[in-house]
């Protein structure tokens, strides 16, 4: 990867440059964005990425492709490390999306992934499944989206990690599977009270680091001790039970105790999928 991320730098820098990869020792040659005839628009994210659905003029492939509005040089060294982690872990991965290779807009010299064009985003899917005209979610500070946000980022932890993103995915498999958002509020405050309407009120055992919050006293004055009503949310019904401990463990309050990412996808309900 460091040595990825290395040659990476390289092309940005030198629009000749042709970057190396694990698989193909010859690299991969940075094309230009005028092959491509744009189509539409696909979506566009909060920190300036823009994704257009596209056409191959001599091939008619449709592909997706990536590209920052940004055009320094961190924001371009972004988007040609997601090449490398796509180009590390996606090959043979189903689950990552395929990456083709990189294009260059001769006006600008700025650099665009070329993907693999999967459908409807993420985003239009959940759009589809929820109920009856339901808003957006707000957005949040200082990352991601309040109704998606972990407790430990919703309470100020200053050293949350990686595993915010495994409950984010655990709403996401809940909005998924439930056809509207989990837990729903405008603010941080009123978001921890929704999530622990559901999921009870962590304590001394569950979450020792919760109770040195202010926010502890004041919810444990409110909640008492409520229990965890998750099962009840999506009973057998509705998912199984081997479903059910892979969503129950991504949302798990205490961060220690959530199930990872890698630890989700080794999981017996995936084995069928």
């Amino acid at each position: 990867m460091a040595a990825c991320v290395q040659a990476a730098a390289t092309a940005v820098r030198d629009p000749s440059a042709v970057l190396p990869t694990r698989n193909n020792r010859a690299g991969i040659a940075i094309g230009t964005t005028d092959d491509y005839e744009e189509t539409c628009c696909l979506g566009m994210g909060a920190f300036g990425a823009i994704v257009v659905k596209a056409r191959h003029r001599s091939t008619g492939q449709t592909v997706a492709i990536k590209r920052l509005a940004a055009a320094d040089f961190c924001s371009q060294m972004k988007l040609l490390r997601e090449a490398c982690l796509l180009e590390e872990s996606g090959r043979d991965n189903p689950f990552v999306v395929g990456f083709h290779s990189f294009a260059r807009n001769p006006a600008t010299m700025d650099l665009s992934l070329v993907m693999e064009c999967v459908g409807p985003s993420l985003h239009d899917l959940l759009h589809q499944h929820r109920c009856a005209g339901m808003p957006p979610p707000p957005e949040a500070i200082p990352a991601g989206t309040l109704w998606y946000m972990a407790p430990e980022m919703l309470l100020g932890k200053p050293d949350y990690d990686a595993l915010v993103d495994t409950w984010s995915l655990g709403c996401v498999m809940a909005e998924l599977i439930n056809g509207s958002p989990l837990f729903v509020h405008t603010n941080a405050a009123g978001q921890l009270a929704a999530i622990f309407d559901v999921l009870g009120v962590p304590d001394e055992t569950t979450w020792p680091w919760f109770s040195s919050t202010p926010f502890a006293t004041q919810v444990q004055v409110i909640y008492v001790k409520r229990r965890n009503l998750l099962r009840e949310v999506f009973p057998k019904t509705k998912l199984s039970e081997k479903g059910f401990q892979v969503l129950s463990g991504l949302l798990t309050c205490n961060p220690d105790k959530r199930l990872t990412a890698a630890a989700a996808l080794k999981h017996p309900w995936f084995t069928k999928m």
